[in-house]
This record gives C-alpha cells, structure tokens and sequence, in this order.
C-alpha cells in the first residue's frame, strides 16, 4: 500500500464514521418525535406537537454531538489530503478549516468557505475556481443555519415561558411551526452533508489515481 493509499484508506473510514453519525442523527430524530406523538396522543394537537419537538431534541443530542466530532474528524483529514497530495495555492489549512468550526462569529462564514475550497479543489479545481460556488455546498449550510436559527428560537421562547412572571406573547401555533421547521431543516442539512462527503470521498479517490502529482 502506498501513501496515498493510506490517506485514502484514512479518509474513507472518516467519511463512513461521519455518514453513520449522520444517520444515527437522522434516525433518532425520527424515532423520538414520533415515540413523542404516540406517548402523549390524548394531550391537545399543539401540546402534542410541542412534546414530540421537544423530544425529538433532546433525544437527539447525544448523536448531534457525534456528528460534529467525527465532521471535525473529516474535514481535518480531508483538507489535510489535499496538502500531502501536493496541491498547491490552498487557502485554508486543515487547521483553519476544522478550528473555525468552535470560533464564535468565524464559524457564521469560514466552514462554508473551507468546505466549498475542498469540494472543489478536490473536483481538481485550480486556485481561481476555489472560490466557485457550489449548489450541494450552499443547500447544506442554508438548512444547517435556518435549521440552528429555528432551533435556537424555539428552545428560547420555552424556555422563556417557563419563568416565573414571564409569558411569551407569541401565537402557540407559530412557536410549534418554528420549532418543526427548525427540525426539518436540521434534517434536511444532515441529508445534504451525507451527499457531499461521499462526493468529495470520491473525488479525492478520482484525484489520486488520475493526477501526476502522486507520482
């Protein structure tokens, strides 16, 4: 085995630990939102929605935080793929590309670019086309931003609701609708992300066996 078969090999069990993350997120969504429903099926429609939201979250916390750490995983090993494979002019270093993920206001921006520089560099992209939007790239984070944003306002106006003196003069049925979009989204971005790292999984597979610089 040579050592670009080794940086494949490595990835390739990167992205499989990162898709069955993501399908375990995807699933224990899934399965606790609709357990939610069933458990509580004799309470109020909005009550009842509210309690399989609410379970669907809380049950799929554990499997979010392994998505994020196997994607951190991933995305360190795939950026630096394309540094020990010899591509030259990369804008973002592996350490850039994972770290930004855990900085407050860079990780609004710098992922989506890191991300759609490998997707494209990786496609065997020069420099100026790094930049080049891609549709996979920008559907995934729209949906992993709405979906947090959603999320976020839902937990916050429960949460809010719950204190003493404090009422949330917010329509239920809007508060239940964010809530629902938030999850959607979520699953939707998590969908999206399985797809793009089996494309730049073989991509870089492509880039291997076809370019000179592995020689």
């Amino acid at each position: 085995m040579t050592d670009h078969d080794r940086l494949m090999a490595a990835l390739r069990w990167r992205a499989l630990l990162l898709q069955t993350a993501l399908t375990l997120y995807i699933g224990a969504t899934l399965i606790a939102f609709g357990a939610g429903a069933v458990l509580v099926n004799n309470l109020d429609g909005m009550v009842r929605l509210g309690a399989a939201l609410v379970a669907a979250l809380i049950f799929s916390t554990p499997t979010l935080v392994l998505v994020l750490l196997a994607g951190l995983v991933w995305v360190w090993r795939a950026h630096a793929n394309l540094r020990d494979l010899g591509i030259p002019d990369l804008r973002y270093s592996p350490v850039w590309a994972t770290g930004s993920w855990l900085v407050p206001f860079a990780n609004f921006v710098v992922p989506r670019r890191a991300m759609r520089e490998l997707w494209n560099r990786s496609a065997g992209e020069d420099q100026y086309q790094a930049e080049q939007e891609v549709t996979a790239i920008t559907g995934w984070w729209s949906c992993l931003l709405g979906g947090a944003l959603f999320q976020a306002v839902f937990l916050m106006t429960l949460s809010l609701d719950t204190l003493p003196g404090v009422r949330v003069i917010t329509s239920p049925a809007l508060i239940m609708i964010i809530g629902g979009l938030g999850m959607v989204l979520l699953l939707a971005s998590a969908v999206m992300l399985f797809q793009v790292v089996l494309q730049i999984t073989r991509s870089q597979k492509a880039l291997v066996r076809t370019s000179g610089v592995f020689d």
